[in-house]
């Protein structure tokens, strides 16, 4: 089974906003969104192990079929050779 999961990515919208599946390349989004304003009311930053372990379940997930995570990707934004998502900052 493809490590990605049998879900294919979305199709952009007008705006080419779409959704894709969760991928390695995923990583920095999480490193990025682990500060301490982006994570304040949640008890605050994950040591970095802890942020990698959360990527490496996010997906094994995909490939056990146990759950989905997705990326949002703003093709707006990005250009055809990134598929980078972002945090909802748009980092």
């Amino acid at each position: 089974m493809n490590p990605q999961g049998p879900v294919s990515s979305a199709p952009p919208t007008r705006d080419g906003i779409h959704i894709r599946p969760w991928a390695d390349r995923d990583l920095d989004v999480l490193r990025e969104s682990n500060s301490p304003g982006m994570t304040a009311h949640i008890g605050g930053p994950e040591t970095d192990d802890a942020v990698d372990a959360r990527h490496a379940r996010y997906l094994r997930m995909w490939h056990t079929g146990e759950a989905h995570m997705f990326a949002i990707v703003d093709g707006a934004v990005l250009t055809p050779t990134e598929n980078r998502a972002t945090n909802h900052y748009g980092r």
